[in-house]
């Protein structure tokens, strides 16, 4: 079962649908949920009474369409929606700090969907954020969430979803109407605009490496990476960056079946499927 939840607006947004959908007896349960985390924040603000309108995070979202206003009854019926939407009440400590100027509406949002995610993460194994951006800045407009519970679906879609970036490289101007997936941000860049590097991924993969005891599966391993640090860099770039260790000796990659049966020459193979197994080992802390 593979759902795609794209609404109007962030009324349909319901936690509690995403509780039910999470105790079905699924033999493989994704879903992708297109998350207007801007729209969200700016209609919390208003809910909450916090003047946004200084702020060009929150007012440049015409490109947005999608964005529908909440209508109820009451500021208190607003409130309880938005905690049914967001799953807590997490979310008005962040208009809080934003109406006292301790952060902007990029890193309101920021933190937003980090929180959001950290809901979604008590139901789901894998939880893949990728913020899309509608033009060529480098802030997203909003962001599509992935959530499974098996590192094979979060590996494809992270997979796919970085294939479609590189071909996006190559035709970033293009005219006439646009996909969900037509630009991703923070793919090949870090928020400030830096561009990402293998010696990044490196450093990066050395610190993560520690949360595994010795060895991992190499699908577990990249599953669980692009749900900790997103999308980065192009679509070989984390594997490359495992093969750059291999050969600095912080580890090891073990390969099944390890020699090719054609003419005995080790196989350099870097992914699992078709009974091919690929194991990560540590060699160094």
């Amino acid at each position: 079962m593979f759902l795609y939840i794209d609404p109007y607006g962030i009324q349909a947004l319901d936690s509690e649908l995403f509780d039910r959908f999470s105790m079905f007896a699924f033999a493989s349960f994704e879903m992708l949920i297109n998350f207007n985390s801007f729209g969200f924040f700016r209609e919390a603000c208003r809910v909450l009474k916090v003047d946004y309108t200084k702020d060009a995070a929150l007012t440049d979202l015409d490109d947005l369409i999608e964005y529908s206003p909440i209508q109820v009854d009451s500021s208190q019926k607003s409130v309880e929606l938005l905690n049914k939407i967001a799953d807590g009440t997490y979310w008005q400590d962040i208009v809080n700090d934003f109406n006292a100027g301790q952060i902007d509406g990029y890193q309101a949002e920021e933190r937003l969907s980090t929180c959001y995610k950290q809901q979604l993460q008590k139901r789901y194994t894998y939880v893949l954020d990728m913020p899309i951006q509608i033009k060529k800045t480098n802030h997203p407009k909003y962001r599509l969430i992935h959530v499974c519970n098996h590192e094979d679906g979060c590996l494809l879609m992270a997979q796919n979803m970085l294939k479609r970036t590189d071909e996006l490289v190559l035709n970033i101007q293009r005219e006439g109407q646009m996909s969900i997936f037509d630009f991703m941000s923070d793919v090949s860049t870090d928020s400030s605009g830096k561009q990402t590097t293998i010696y990044d991924v490196k450093k990066k993969m050395c610190s993560y490496l520690q949360n595994y005891k010795g060895e991992v599966h190499l699908n577990k391993l990249l599953a669980e990476f692009y749900g900790r640090y997103g999308l980065i860099g192009y679509i070989n770039m984390v594997n490359d960056a495992l093969k750059e260790l291999e050969a600095d000796g912080f580890i090891q990659i073990c390969r099944q079946p390890q020699f090719s049966e054609k003419n005995g020459q080790p196989l350099r193979f870097m992914e699992e499927k078709g009974g091919r197994s690929v194991i990560i080992r540590r060699l160094q802390s």
